[in-house]
């Protein structure tokens, strides 16, 4: 009884059950692969991308009432600090529903926040 094995059923044969094996371990190495490639590729283009010139955006903004000119913070983003969205509770608003923000033509500098109208 050489090179008999009574856990494998004797219409399956050792060399298909270890080709089935290998498969499964195959296709878990080859998506292990894509996703570490993947996840690589994406850190290197975004650090690619930072700062490039199609990701500045203007540092002022135009609203319906007034213009603001922001800060640079000196990382990509852009502070608009004290925008006004209503006009000041002073006088006979100081207890009403807020109104609209007084309209100015000029360039407000949204450079630090101010409680003061």
């Amino acid at each position: 009884m050489a090179g008999y094995f009574p856990f494998i059923p004797a219409k399956c044969s050792l060399a298909k059950a270890n080709r089935r094996l290998l498969l499964w371990i195959a296709i878990g190495i080859v998506l292990f692969v894509m996703i570490v490639l993947g996840l690589v590729l994406g850190l290197v283009l975004s650090l690619a991308h930072k700062g490039g010139a199609d990701s500045v955006i203007g540092q002022t903004v135009t609203l319906d009432y007034s213009t603001f000119k922001g800060v640079d913070g000196g990382n990509g983003v852009t502070h608009w600090w004290g925008i006004r969205y209503a006009a000041p509770p002073v006088g006979d608003l100081r207890f009403r529903a807020p109104q609209d923000p007084l309209k100015n033509e000029t360039i407000q500098h949204a450079s630090q926040v101010c409680f003061l109208p």
